[in-house]
């Protein structure tokens, strides 16, 4: 966000917490449909030179036991998606925007002013701006100190791992996914030594405290057909868990502030929109903000909301038609709930 808003020449200040806590490594994987945006705003040879690998494809084991080649090659005009060092890549564009990032502790109010917006630090620093903009994922600072509800659409939760790397001579992309009774699966190779296996189910799940404990996974993928295959038989795995549920803000945008990325709305893994999204939402607001200034109104900024509630349509209805495909466990509490959200939606 802060990249385009320099590009525009638009004078911004970027929040950038202290000392904030490092997470996961999950290897993310841009899909070759992300590279052609990411050209146009000439952000793909930064993207490019902080990605673990190109990948070519993935396999998948999703509504039956038959394994899916999802092969990138057809792909026009990449043939080639990027497994991404997000880390790696968020301390590049950092050290692009130096100049903007102001660093805070703890932020201690947000408020709506008469021609803006003003956010007061921890410190007394109090800072006005004519637009705020929340990047703050699916924490949702800004949205939650204006009282903006969320909506939510499923209770769906992500547990993952570190294992040692194995790879299938079967399935050669590095990237798996599958199905199975109290969820679903993949696992992400990230270097030559380690891969990482992230299994979802929902918050209300009777096992879920099996996906938070390691020693547990042999016994919940035991009728998987590839995904028990990459355990591993060490006993210091470290688990991790999180929210991974469709969610959005009831309105992405007000008179004086937008959210972009998981702020707007955060999607569910499966459909691998995520980092897209925010790439995407950062370029929309970018030009919202730019066209709002220039016009001296928020009208720009109403028609980024209704854009992105189109958006999040679209993607509801994916995502209802990938979950409804599995059908071999239709009485499992898990699938139950996921098609039920669905149906509601």
């Amino acid at each position: 966000m802060s990249f385009l808003l320099r590009q525009r020449k638009i004078p911004h200040l970027l929040l950038g917490r202290a000392g904030k806590q490092g997470s996961l490594a999950l290897g993310e994987t841009l899909p070759p449909s992300a590279l052609p945006l990411l050209k146009s705003l000439g952000l793909l040879p930064l993207f490019e030179e902080n990605a673990l690998a190109k990948t070519t494809g993935y396999h998948s084991a999703w509504g039956s036991s038959h394994v899916v080649d999802h092969n990138f090659y057809f792909n026009r005009p990449f043939q080639y998606g990027l497994k991404l060092n997000k880390e790696q890549l968020l301390l590049a564009l950092e050290a692009l925007q130096k100049e903007q990032v102001y660093p805070f502790k703890r932020l201690s109010g947000i408020n709506e002013e008469v021609d803006g917006m003003s956010v007061t630090l921890d410190d007394g620093t109090k800072i006005a701006a004519k637009f705020l903009v929340d990047a703050t994922g699916r924490k949702r600072v800004v949205g939650k100190a204006l009282g903006i509800a969320e909506k939510e659409h499923d209770q769906l939760m992500a547990f993952s791992a570190h294992l040692p790397r194995i790879r299938l001579p079967r399935l050669p992309h590095g990237v798996f996914v599958e199905s199975f009774e109290s969820g679903w699966g993949i696992v992400s190779e990230l270097s030559e030594q380690t891969s990482v296996m992230t299994l979802y189910t929902t918050k209300s799940h009777e096992a879920k405290a099996g996906f938070m404990k390691y020693d547990c996974w042999p016994e919940l993928l035991g009728d998987t057909q590839y995904l028990k295959s990459f355990l591993s038989p060490a006993e210091d795995i470290k688990v991790m868990g999180g929210n991974a549920n469709t969610t959005r803000l009831a309105s992405c945008a007000g008179k004086s502030w937008l959210a972009i990325g998981d702020a707007a709305m955060a999607f569910d893994p499966l459909s691998s929109h995520g980092i897209t999204s925010g790439i995407y939402t950062a370029s929309q607001a970018a030009e919202a903000l730019k066209n709002s200034l220039e016009s001296g109104n928020s009208e720009a900024l109403d028609v980024y909301a209704e854009r992105l509630e189109k958006i999040f349509g679209g993607y509801l209805e994916q995502k209802n038609q990938l979950y409804q495909q599995e059908k071999r466990w239709e009485l499992s509490s898990f699938w139950q709930e996921m098609c039920a959200f669905g149906r509601l939606a």
